[in-house]
C-alpha cells in the first residue's frame, strides 16, 4: 500500500530518515546529549593547523567554490546522473538552516545557532559524496573510500567542537543528514533504488 504513495527506496535510506529524526526530536526535546558539555572545547592542540584548514574550507565561499568545482569534474569524469547527483549536495545548505532555525540550539561560544553543523554537512555531504562516488564498484577502492569519509567526518567535527563553534551531538546529527541526503541522492539520481537494477553498484 505503502509504494503507491512512496517513491521506492532502499531500506538503508528509509534507516536513516528515522535515526536523523529520532536523533533530531532527542535534541529537540532534550536540549543537550551525554558528554555535551564534557568534550566542547576538547581535542590535541596539535592538530590546531588543521583545524584551522577545516574551519577555513568549510565556510560559505570555499565551500561554494569546492561545491562548483566537483560538480563540474563529476559530470565530465562520470557524465550526467553522476554530474546531477554532485550538484544536488548543495542541498545540504538549506537543510541544515532549516534545522538550526526549528531547533534554535544556541552554539557553545553563544553565537548563532548549533543545530547541525553547515561545515561537517558540507563536508560529509560534498567532499563526501565525491569520495563515496569514486569508491563504487566494491574491492579495495571502496573500503578506501569509507576510511577517507571516516576521517574526513572525524576530523571536521573536532575542528568544530575543538572552537567551540559546535557542541560534539551537533556533529553527529550533522552525519546522520549527511548521509541520509547522500542515500536519498543515490537512490534517485544515480539508480541505487528498488527496482532500477544497479543496487550491486553502492
Amino acid at each position: 500500500m505503502c509504494g503507491r504513495f512512496l517513491p521506492p527506496m532502499r531500506p538503508r535510506t528509509l534507516l536513516l530518515i528515522l535515526l536523523s529524526s529520532f536523533f533530531t526530536a532527542y535534541i529537540w526535546f532534550a536540549g543537550s546529549a551525554p558528554g555535551d558539555q564534557e568534550l566542547v572545547g576538547v581535542g590535541p592542540d596539535a592538530l590546531v593547523p588543521l583545524y584551522e584548514l577545516f574551519n577555513f574550507f568549510g565556510s560559505t565561499l570555499p565551500a561554494a567554490l569546492t561545491w562548483a568545482l566537483l560538480t563540474y569534474l563529476v559530470y565530465r569524469l562520470w557524465g550526467r546522473r553522476e554530474g546531477l547527483y554532485t550538484l544536488f549536495t548543495i542541498s545540504y545548505f538549506p537543510l541544515s538552516q532549516i534545522f538550526k532555525h526549528l531547533v534554535g540550539r544556541v552554539r557553545p561560544n553563544g553565537l548563532l545557532l548549533s543545530y547541525p553543523s553547515g561545515h561537517v554537512m558540507f563536508y560529509c555531504t560534498v567532499i563526501g559524496g565525491f569520495i563515496l562516488l569514486w569508491g563504487r564498484g566494491g574491492g579495495m577502492r571502496r573500503l578506501l573510500s569509507i576510511i577517507i569519509f571516516a576521517l574526513i567526518y572525524i576530523f571536521s567535527a573536532l575542528s568544530r567542537v575543538y572552537v567551540r563553534a559546535h557542541w560534539p551531538s551537533d556533529t553527529v546529527g550533522s552525519l546522520l543528514f549527511s548521509l541520509t541526503l547522500l542515500s536519498l541522492l543515490g537512490d534517485y539520481l544515480i539508480g541505487l533504488g528498488p527496482g532500477n537494477g544497479t543496487e550491486v553498484e553502492e
